[in-house]
């Protein structure tokens, strides 16, 4: 293969797994090129690592932000309060399947499902709701 500057290669928009990067092993002692694959990469980063005894006010997630194109490190509670603004939000699994939030409802509305395939919503009670009663 004939030397190519790295900004004449063709980009890859589609990574797998199993795909190589090329890295420096110990750049500041005896450098040492070697290959890893984007998995052990991602585990690497622990993007993908299985937490064995989770903190969700320690443990790190690398996440990207678009809006400044820098990856950073926040916790799994700094992403959730990032995601639930709101007293009473609720996360739920959307049709295309992205975790998204549905806000709080209206005072005396139900949550209800308006059938398979379809997302949870607010609405008033139907007639035919049954009272319940507590008696000491």
């Amino acid at each position: 293969m004939a030397d190519v500057k790295i900004t004449g290669l063709t980009a890859n928009t589609a990574l797998a797994s199993g795909d190589l990067l090329v890295m420096v092993d110990d750049p500041g002692g005896t450098p040492l090129t070697q290959k890893v694959t984007i998995d052990n990469f991602l585990k690497a980063l622990n993007v993908l690592a299985a937490m064995t005894n989770p903190d969700d006010s320690a443990d790190e997630l690398l996440i990207y932000d678009t809006s400044t194109s820098i990856a950073k490190k926040v916790t799994n509670l700094e992403l959730l309060e990032a995601i639930l603004t709101t007293n009473g939000d609720i996360l739920f699994r959307n049709n295309s399947g992205v975790i998204s939030r549905l806000a709080k409802g209206t005072a005396e509305y139900v949550l209800t499902m308006n059938g398979a395939g379809t997302e949870p919503t607010w609405a008033t009670p139907s007639a035919g709701i049954i009272e319940t009663q507590v008696f000491s």
